[in-house]
């Protein structure tokens, strides 16, 4: 699978010649007015790159040696990658938090670990910015949290915010939904740079043709 990832980067390391419409070697000479929207393309260019850099360094170095190569890819395969990687996230994580709601169902061995109360945390202070659940899973303002349980410093019980009213079960199916996308990580990753020629060349490049085309007019 490695081995195949980077046959289909060879392209990338060996030269700029996949063809972009952002790539400087098919520029045409552009007019004064057309400058801004340069720079303009220019910065939303190297906030990808940024971006794609503060991933690649969150990676664990087994990943980096598959997402390094696309620090020098052309910016087709740069946002092919950075919007397969979300698509790999957003998808699952609603799938699999509907799937567990309608169920009724949580896996035990998930729901214990780390990563789920990490997510309640996470999840739990989103939920109540929208204003869609109230309290707060470490200082519990009902009845069915057992008193010290979730206080400042002492280990969460998710059972127990699972068990709060007020839509905390959500949360914690939530949570545990991001907790299994986590652990896939790997699986994510290598997965997107693989598709990531394939969708640069199906769906980014002419989008990027079509925005490019519509901005010159």
């Amino acid at each position: 699978m490695r081995s195949s990832v980077f046959n289909r980067f060879r392209i990338l390391r060996n030269g700029r010649n996949v063809t972009s419409p952002l790539d400087g070697s098919h520029a045409r000479p552009r007019h004064a007015s057309s400058t801004s929207k340069g720079s303009t393309n220019a910065q939303a260019d190297s906030q990808r790159i940024s971006r794609l850099q503060r991933l690649n360094s969150r990676f664990p170095p087994f990943l980096r040696s598959y997402t390094t190569p696309l620090l020098t890819a052309p910016i087709s395969h740069v946002t092919s990658f950075l919007i397969l990687h979300e698509i790999t996230a957003i998808v699952p994580l609603v799938l699999l938090a509907s799937a567990f709601h309608y169920s009724n169902w949580l896996p035990e061995r998930i729901v214990e670990g780390e990563w789920v109360k990490a997510g309640v945390e996470k999840w739990g202070k989103y939920f109540r910015r929208k204003g869609w659940v109230e309290g707060n899973p470490e200082k519990p303002a009902v009845s069915t949290m057992k008193a010290g349980d979730v206080a400042k410093g002492a280990e969460m019980d998710v059972d127990a915010v699972k068990n709060k009213s007020g839509g905390w079960k959500v949360v914690v199916e939530v949570a545990t939904a991001w907790a299994v996308v986590k652990a896939i990580l790997p699986v994510r990753v290598v997965g997107s740079v693989w598709l990531t020629p394939w969708f640069a060349r199906a769906a980014v490049i002419p989008l990027m043709r079509l925005f490019g085309r519509a901005m010159r007019k």
